[in-house]
């Protein structure tokens, strides 16, 4: 009888309480996961230097920075310890102002960026030429430096890289400043740049610079949301397209 007894013991810990426990553990897991405390971080964008006028159309190129020479717009960054978002916020995008649209789209409208830290998930949402594209994320190659300074109140340090752009004219050359805090121990920041010991709080990138307006570590209701609506090319496939339009459009003038 105690034989019976026991092998039905070990008969309902083994098929039955096991794979339940086993299950509720996985579900709490997951839970935990989706329920991972976001972060915001409000960036303001606006002209740090103005554009060159070597282009033939140096007339406007001038009424260009004229128009969005105070134009400023404003991007929010939501993350976590394991990933980020990052977009315009929507009221900006929604304006009906001529002047600031055409500056929200020299800002970075119309390109949201999803950062998963230590993958190769990473990808930006590119609206552009009447389609979306999925670009994804290059893995940046910084060099860090000891210079730092203060900014909202945190130790910052200058950290900088570089990348290329093409277009219809050739290959140009972007110098990008950062300056993270490793204070706040996250490696995200504006756009799609990433991978700093600490979260970058001011960010020059060639004529624009970012920077931090809000930080608030309150849980917030915005969730982040990997892109995985629109057409799946490479960056170098992105600028093939922009130079056959460019083009196509140059020989329409």
């Amino acid at each position: 009888m105690a034989s019976k007894l026991n092998f039905s013991y070990k008969y309902i810990m083994s098929n039955i309480i096991k794979p339940y426990y086993l299950l509720l553990l996985i579900s709490f897991n997951i839970f935990s996961q989706n329920q991972e405390k976001n972060s915001t971080a409000t960036y303001v964008s606006s002209i740090h230097k103005e554009l060159g006028s070597k282009s033939t159309n140096t007339d406007v190129i001038n009424q260009f920075n004229k128009s969005i020479k105070d134009k400023e717009a404003y991007f929010d960054l939501i993350f976590n310890k394991r990933e980020s978002y990052y977009s315009m916020q929507t009221q900006m995008s929604d304006t009906n102002d001529f002047k600031q649209k055409i500056a929200n789209i020299f800002f970075g409208d119309g390109t949201s960026s999803y950062v998963k830290r230590d993958s190769k998930e990473s990808v930006n949402l590119v609206e552009a030429y009447g389609e979306k594209f999925l670009i994804p994320i290059q893995k940046w190659k910084w060099v860090l430096t000891q210079e730092k300074k203060i900014i909202s109140n945190y130790i910052c340090f200058k950290a900088k890289t570089s990348y290329i752009v093409k277009n219809s004219k050739g290959d140009f050359v972007k110098n990008v400043v950062a300056w993270y805090s490793p204070e706040i121990n996250y490696p995200f920041g504006p756009k799609d740049f990433n991978g700093l010991p600490g979260l970058i709080l001011e960010l020059y990138d060639s004529n624009l610079k970012y920077v931090i307006k809000e930080l608030s570590f309150k849980n917030t209701s915005k969730r982040i949301n990997k892109p995985t609506r629109g057409k799946k090319i490479s960056q170098e496939e992105f600028y093939e397209i922009g130079i056959k339009m460019d083009g196509g459009y140059s020989k329409k003038q």
